[in-house]
C-alpha cells in the first residue's frame, strides 16, 4: 500500500511497505533542482550544491562527523545531480530512521556554505570534472545529448570542465539558487520501510523538513528552463576525434516521448528487443554472429517534456564501416533497424521480451531503493495516479502486442529523430557514415 502526505509547509512524502520482513529502510530525497534551472555563469551549480550539503550545518560544523554519524552504523549515504533534479539516498537497518532522516534535513536544510570549504570544494569538482573529460563514454553521452535535445534547458551538460573558471560560480550566486531551490516545497520524500507510516510522520514532525517555512516570493525567471526543442528534418552528425582511445565509441539516438506518456513502456520494450539482454538483436547479430565487438547496449531516458531511445556500440575503429570483406558496425545496425521498420518484430521475440522484463522487474523488488527511486520519481514528475513498482509490469506491460510495438517502430525511429555521434582517436570520414545512415528506410 502506498502513503502519500503534503505538509502545510508544501513538503510531500510518498511511503510504501517493502516486499519483504526484513528490517532495512530505503530514503530518498528528491529536490527540485537540476541542470536545466541553469543559465551561463551558474552552470554546475546544482551539482556544487549537492557536494556542499555534506560540508557541515551549525549543529554539525564539521562535515566529517556527517559521514561518521552514518558510517558508524553501515548506512549505505550516496547523492547524485541529474538534468531535472538532485537525489539524497540512505539506506540504513529500521532502528536508525529517525537519525538518520534527522541528519539529512540537517543537512538538506541547513547548510552552512561555509566560504573557505566552498572554494576548497570547486577543487573537488573540478577534479569530478578532470576526470570525465577522460572518459570517451562520458564525453560521447554528452554529446548525443546536445544534439538530440537541442535548443532545450536539457541539451546542456550537468557538469563540465568548462562550467569552473575565473566568471563563473560565484560563491554569491551558488548560496543564492541554494536559498531559493532547497526549500520544503520543493522537496519529494520516498521511503521504502516495514515503519508504519503514522511512525514515520512522526519523526519527520521532528526534523527541519516539518519545521522550515513555506516561501514562495521569489522570482525564477532567470531560472526558467527551455522547455522547447530545436525542428529536426534530417539525421544530424558529430564525429570528435579523441586522443588516446584506443576503441572507439558509436551512438545511434532517436527523440521520443516524455515521462508521463504511456508510449514509454512500448519504447522500454523495443529498447529490450534491440539490445536489452544476451538475446537482443544488437548482441547477437554484432557478437555472437560476427564477433564485431563486446560491449553494445540500447537505452531510453525520459524527461518531462522529451526523451530518447540511444544505441551505444564500443569496437575497434577498423570495424566501424568494414570487417575484411564484410559489412561493418554502422552497415549491420543501420540493417538491422531497416529490418525493424520494415517487418517489425517477431511474436517470439515480444513474447521473450516481455518475460524477461517481467522476471527482471521482480528481481528487481529485493531492492527496496528501486521501489523508493520509482514512487519517488513519480511523485516529483506528477505522475497520476501513482502505481506501485511492484504493479507496473501488470498494468502497462502485459497487454502490449505485437502491432502496437510494430507501430512505435515506425512512430519513432525515423530520420527526422535520429542522430549519429562518434568519437575515437580514429575516426571514419564523415561522408561515409552520411553514405551508411542515409540507408535508413524512409516512410
Amino acid at each position: 500500500m502506498m502513503n502519500k502526505q503534503t505538509f502545510d509547509n508544501g513538503f510531500r512524502i510518498v511511503h510504501e511497505n517493502p516486499q519483504s520482513n526484513l528490517p532495512i529502510t530505503s530514503i530518498q530525497l528528491f529536490c527540485d533542482y537540476g541542470s536545466v534551472y541553469e543559465k551561463d555563469g551558474l552552470r554546475g551549480a546544482a551539482h556544487f550544491i549537492e557536494h556542499m550539503c555534506f560540508k557541515g550545518t551549525q549543529k554539525i560544523p564539521n562535515g566529517k562527523e556527517i559521514f561518521i554519524e552514518y558510517n558508524k552504523i553501515g548506512a549505505y549515504f550516496n547523492a547524485n545531480t541529474e538534468k531535472r533534479y538532485t537525489r539524497y539516498i540512505i539506506t540504513c537497518e529500521d532502528d536508525y530512521f529517525n537519525n538518520c532522516i534527522f541528519i539529512l534535513s540537517d543537512m538538506l536544510m541547513n547548510s552552512t556554505f561555509n566560504k573557505k570549504e566552498f572554494e576548497k570544494e570547486r577543487k573537488v569538482v573540478v577534479e569530478e570534472n578532470i576526470r570525465n573529460e577522460d572518459d570517451a563514454s562520458d564525453i560521447i553521452s554528452v554529446n548525443i545529448n546536445k544534439m538530440l535535445y537541442n535548443g532545450s534547458s536539457y541539451a546542456d551538460a550537468i557538469d563540465t570542465l568548462s562550467f569552473h573558471n575565473s566568471k563563473t560560480l560565484k560563491y554569491e550566486d551558488v548560496v543564492e539558487a541554494y536559498k531559493m531551490f532547497y526549500l520544503p516545497n520543493r522537496m519529494v520524500l520516498s521511503i521504502v520501510s516495514n515503519i508504519s507510516f503514522n511512525k514515520i510522520n512522526e519523526a519527520l514532525k521532528r526534523t527541519y523538513f516539518y519545521k522550515a517555512p513555506k516561501i514562495c516570493n521569489f522570482n525564477y525567471n532567470k531560472y526558467q528552463k527551455i522547455t522547447t526543442f530545436s525542428k529536426q528534418d534530417k539525421i544530424e552528425y558529430n564525429i570528435q576525434c579523441k586522443k588516446g582511445t584506443t576503441t572507439l565509441h558509436l551512438s545511434i539516438g532517436f527523440r521520443t516521448c516524455p515521462y508521463n506518456s504511456d508510449d514509454k513502456y512500448i519504447l522500454n520494450i523495443i529498447s529490450n528487443i534491440i539490445g536489452g539482454s544476451t538475446s537482443s538483436r544488437l548482441f547477437t547479430m554484432l557478437r555472437e554472429d560476427n564477433g564485431l565487438t563486446y560491449s553494445s547496449d540500447c537505452y531510453t531516458t525520459y524527461h518531462e517534456h522529451l526523451g530518447d531511445l540511444t544505441i551505444e556500440i564500443e569496437t575497434d575503429y577498423r570495424k566501424v564501416l568494414k570487417d575484411g570483406n564484410k559489412k561493418g558496425i554502422v552497415p549491420l545496425v543501420i540493417g538491422m533497424l531497416n529490418d525493424l521498420i520494415k517487418k517489425g518484430i517477431s511474436q517470439t521475440e515480444l513474447t521473450t521480451t516481455k518475460s524477461n522484463m517481467k522476471g527482471s522487474m521482480t528481481l528487481e523488488l529485493q531492492n527496496v531503493e528501486t521501489s523508493a527511486f520509482h514512487n519517488g520519481l513519480d511523485a516529483l514528475m506528477g505522475t497520476e495516479p501513482p502505481i506501485s513498482y511492484i504493479d507496473v509490469y501488470d498494468k502497462y506491460y502485459s497487454s502490449i502486442t505485437k502491432s502496437q510495438v510494430n507501430e512505435m517502430i515506425r512512430k519513432y525511429l525515423i530520420k527526422e529523430n535520429m542522430s549519429v555521434c562518434l568519437l575515437g582517436e580514429h575516426v571514419p570520414p564523415i561522408e561515409k557514415i552520411k553514405e551508411e545512415c542515409e540507408k535508413l528506410y524512409k516512410k
